[in-house]
């Protein structure tokens, strides 16, 4: 009721690491957070009105480092609930922020976070951390007492790159599929549709030295 309730949500992925930040004020503190807001005191938040809160007063007091590097963050979206939602104690600020760059490569990392913003005096923090995919092992969270701040190791790993079909060539087609240059070949002959009058010459020639020799087997003479 008299609390201003920040949960921090950390998607670790490969390449790319995202935040959710989840504002809920109290029925109590939430007059003095919608003030903040609401700067031209209409009773409505704007959009420019919420990406002013989030950009100037939320994420000036948060930090992200990777490895030790600190990480500037940038708003991605944002939803902002109604004042009269707010005022009920129902209302629940969404932020979602990202580094300004990619960040992450193969290997083990560690991360850190702070969130220092405290618009009213009774802030209650918490801060947990999340694999976004399977190339992504979370092997230690260490929290503050307050969950201000999180530190996280975590290890990325990263599949090779499919090979390309146009680097493949027709030799490497055939290989794989078990039918060698010859062999296919052969088949492509054997499968057309007409064939050299030669090859008919041939064949006729063929059939009758076989038959006359079948002719000549035992069984297959006239008995006077």
């Amino acid at each position: 009721v008299d609390e201003y309730v920040q949960n921090t949500y950390i998607d670790l992925a490969a390449d790319r690491t995202t935040l959710q930040i989840d504002l809920t004020p109290g029925v109590l503190v939430a007059p003095e957070v919608v003030a903040l807001i609401d700067a031209d005191g209409d009773g409505e938040i704007s959009e420019a009105e919420g990406e002013a809160y989030a950009e100037d007063a939320v994420l000036r007091d948060v930090s992200l480092a990777v490895d030790g590097e600190p990480q500037p963050l940038t708003l991605v979206d944002s939803s902002f609930p109604t004042p009269l939602d707010m005022g009920a104690g129902m209302g629940t600020i969404r932020l979602w922020v990202a580094p300004e760059a990619p960040v992450g490569s193969p290997g083990a990392h560690s991360l850190s976070y702070r969130n220092d913003h405290e618009p009213v005096d009774n802030s209650k923090y918490l801060v947990n951390a999340f694999r976004a995919s399977d190339e992504v092992e979370i092997s230690n969270q260490d929290r503050d007492e307050l969950q201000h701040a999180i530190q996280v190791d975590y290890t990325t790993t990263s599949d090779a790159p499919a090979t390309s079909g146009e680097a493949v060539d027709a030799s490497t087609d055939a290989a794989g599929s078990g039918v060698s240059e010859r062999g296919q070949l052969l088949a492509d002959y054997l499968y057309e549709t007409t064939l050299s009058p030669w090859l008919l010459v041939a064949g006729l020639g063929l059939s009758a030295l076989l038959g006359g020799l079948h002719a000549l087997t035992p069984g297959h003479g006239k008995t006077l």
